[in-house]
């Protein structure tokens, strides 16, 4: 069924503060997970391992490698996005020793220390590159705005999904040269983003929807 409560209500009912949050109240090292010199000396090692004997992605199993204290980075990512402002960064692979492929793959291995990587469509696909290619989002077209340069609105990826997975990680190759245009004239990015979504604390009441089986979101 589907319930309507009204934010005070969501508050009484006990939603950790740490997770209604605005940019006033939260700073880079709320959510920033820094990878420190043993983690990254532990990656360097298995990129060493990869270049000499070539696996597919796929095949790369972080229990074949020595990565204890990646390991403990990945668990800080998850207690930060549990018991934090339920995202983190992960800050950083060395992307300047890496081509594309081979930071995937070390991407790969640290998400599996996370959580079981799933797909992301029903064919199968395991990755799926945000990226303007240069095509126009129309009607009907089957085009998905993240290969667009249409302005992407805060949203929470997989909602639409019946079984979401834990976690949702993206891998940030080249960043922006600057931040997008926010509606209202603001610039933001990462955190900032999520500020529209919340009800300002001296405007009215805003309801919230709670979701429960059998209503189902649909991807808009």
């Amino acid at each position: 069924m589907c319930a309507r409560l009204s934010v005070s209500e969501m508050q009484a009912a006990g939603t950790p503060a740490n997770r209604a949050w605005t940019r006033d109240t939260l700073s880079p090292a709320d959510w920033t997970v820094p990878l420190p010199a043993a983690a990254l000396a532990e990656l360097r090692d298995v990129l060493a391992e990869i270049r000499r004997a070539p696996l597919p992605t796929f095949l790369l199993d972080p229990r074949d490698f020595t990565l204890d204290a990646c390991r403990a980075a990945m668990d800080e990512v998850r207690r930060v996005t549990r018991q934090g402002p339920m995202f983190a960064v992960l800050d950083r692979l060395p992307m300047a020793e890496l081509s594309h492929d081979e930071a995937t793959q070390l991407y790969w291995l640290l998400s599996s220390l996370l959580a079981r990587p799933v797909a992301q469509k029903l064919n199968g696909q395991m990755f799926y590159d945000v990226l303007d290619t240069g095509a126009k989002l129309k009607p009907g077209s089957g085009i998905r705005p993240t290969v667009t340069n249409v302005d992407l609105r805060f949203h929470n990826d997989n909602s639409y999904n019946e079984t979401p997975p834990d976690y949702v990680c993206l891998l940030c190759l080249h960043p922006a040269k600057q931040g997008r245009r926010q509606p209202g004239g603001e610039r933001g990015h990462g955190a900032s983003d999520a500020e529209g979504a919340l009800p300002r604390a001296d405007g009215p009441p805003l309801p919230a929807v709670l979701v429960r089986p059998p209503c189902r979101a649909s991807a808009r």
